[in-house]
């Protein structure tokens, strides 16, 4: 997978909160939230348990996507700012994920 950052930028009044918009390419399948945030991780050396992906975007049959991320500096910061519909969303797809690689 190939990640790229277009704009990093910390935004101070919300805590401290770097919102990190990205593009990625990828061979194969779709790549999942997981993916994208692990690799984006990696790339800018920051925790993977207070970041999240906020939205991406993707063209029907394209092999890349555009993407929004927010990191805080802890997972109880991230769990304090974000809403409470966006976390919900993002632990229960950690648990599908979860569970597929289980089953496979």
């Amino acid at each position: 997978m190939d990640l790229k950052i277009i704009e990093e930028r910390i935004n101070a009044p919300i805590g401290k909160r770097r919102e990190i918009t990205f593009t990625a390419s990828y061979e194969g399948k779709t790549a999942t939230n997981e993916e994208l945030k692990v690799a984006l991780c990696k790339k800018l050396n920051i925790s993977p348990a207070s970041t999240m992906i906020i939205k991406i975007d993707q063209q029907y049959g394209s092999r890349n996507c555009t993407g929004i991320a927010h990191s805080y500096e802890s997972e109880e910061e991230m769990k304090r700012i974000e809403p409470k519909h966006l976390l919900k969303r993002a632990e229960k797809r950690e648990q599908k994920e979860a569970s597929a690689e289980d089953k496979g």
